[in-house]
C-alpha cells in the first residue's frame, strides 16, 4: 500500500520524488519520502489519495501499527540535488 501511493505521487505533477525506506533490521518499520514543489502540490496530491486510494483499499489507517510520525520542512530546490539520470550513465 505505501508502494503503491509513492508510485501514484511520482506519476503527478507538482511531485519531485517519492521514495520508501525499510528499516534495516526487517521489522516492519518504513521511512517514507515525498519531495514536493511546493505546500499547495503537497495538498492537492495528498487530497487526490484519500479520494482516488483510499476510498478502494481503506487508507493506511487500518494497517498502521502505531501513529507515524509525520514532518513537513522546506527546503530550496536546488540544495535537494535530485537527479533523474543514474550515476552509471
Amino acid at each position: 500500500m505505501l508502494e503503491v501511493r509513492q508510485e501514484f505521487k511520482r506519476r503527478q505533477t507538482g511531485c519531485l520524488a517519492a521514495w520508501i525506506a525499510p528499516s534495516t533490521d526487517g521489522h516492519g518499520l518504513f521511512l517514507v519520502h515525498s519531495v514536493f514543489t511546493d505546500q499547495k502540490s503537497w495538498k492537492r496530491i495528498s487530497e487526490m489519495i484519500v479520494k482516488k486510494l483510499d476510498t478502494k483499499d481503506g487508507g493506511l489507517e487500518g494497517v498502521i501499527g502505531g501513529p507515524p510520525l509525520v514532518g513537513l520542512f522546506e527546503s530550496p530546490l536546488e540544495s535537494l540535488n535530485l537527479s533523474t539520470t543514474s550515476e552509471n550513465e
